[in-house]
């Protein structure tokens, strides 16, 4: 994971600029939190985030009440959250670099009632890698405890026609592969995999139960089309408008920009 690392460290000053303030992700990041604030009403939950980034999750959820701890590999990004934590005097979180390979050997024998993974995160990990976090992750969570991941879909709508009608078609395929697929941050290569609602399911089997899954963006574009869509704001709230309809429908989720599945442990991991 050092490219993922050093990519993310170079993105860390510019990362609200560039998506975490954007329209399409406060409108991505919205939706996310809507779905969240069920899953966790009335808990006074222990919540572990993972690839926390500049910390806008961890912070608003520990403003909901929650106790959190919020990791992410990129120290650059943990310290940009550390700021922000100071400005808004919030005291029940806490920040940590921590590689997702080594989760659980800093935070045994601390668990966790829900782990929460938002925006790619787990993208950039691969298949067997993924298998291998599951047991990590079913071991921080206490029994019963639930994990929320927001991945990228494989299936991506907006993304195929966009590079469709541009005649770039390896492009409008490229997450459709089971292969990983190079993406570049300042300069900085690293590969990202693309999961569908059952592939993940599938790889999470052992210890987890996939109990929901929902679409994130269907009608709303990928952030990278940001720049088109700032001479159009109208038309992104429509398509932000279809979604508080589209986004009702399980079926739809691989086909999203992101996606959200939550799993239920389903044993205790000795």
């Amino acid at each position: 994971m050092n490219n993922t690392r050093e990519a993310f460290n170079k993105a860390a000053a510019d990362y609200d600029v560039s998506f975490t303030n954007t329209a399409i992700g406060a409108m991505q990041r919205k939706r996310v939190w809507n779905y969240i604030e069920v899953l966790l009403k009335n808990r006074k939950a222990e919540v572990l985030e993972i690839n926390c980034g500049t910390g806008e999750d961890a912070l608003w959820l520990a403003q909901n009440c929650y106790s959190v701890t919020a990791t992410d590999v990129a120290g650059s990004m943990i310290t940009v959250a550390e700021s922000k934590k100071i400005i808004a005097g919030i005291n029940n979180v806490n920040f940590k670099t921590i590689d997702f390979f080594k989760l659980y050997k800093n935070l045994q024998p601390q668990q966790f009632d829900f782990i929460f993974s938002n925006f790619g995160g787990l993208n950039c990990v691969n298949e067997a890698e993924l298998v291998h976090l599951s047991k990590d992750f079913a071991k921080l969570l206490y029994p019963g405890g639930k994990m929320a991941i927001v991945v990228m879909g494989k299936y991506c709508l907006w993304e195929t026609m966009y590079f469709m009608l541009k005649f770039k078609f390896a492009k409008a395929l490229r997450r459709w592969d089971n292969k990983g697929v190079y993406t570049k941050i300042e300069d900085e290569e690293f590969e990202t995999w693309f999961y569908s609602v059952g592939g993940l399911k599938k790889i999470f089997s052992e210890h987890f139960k996939l109990i929901d899954s929902k679409p994130i963006a269907v009608a709303v574009p990928p952030s990278y089309m940001q720049n088109y869509f700032d001479k159009k704001p109208k038309l992104l709230n429509r398509f932000n408008k279809w979604d508080n309809f589209l986004t009702r429908f399980k079926w739809l989720s691989s086909f999203s920009d992101h996606l959200i599945l939550t799993f239920e442990l389903k044993k205790p991991v000795e």
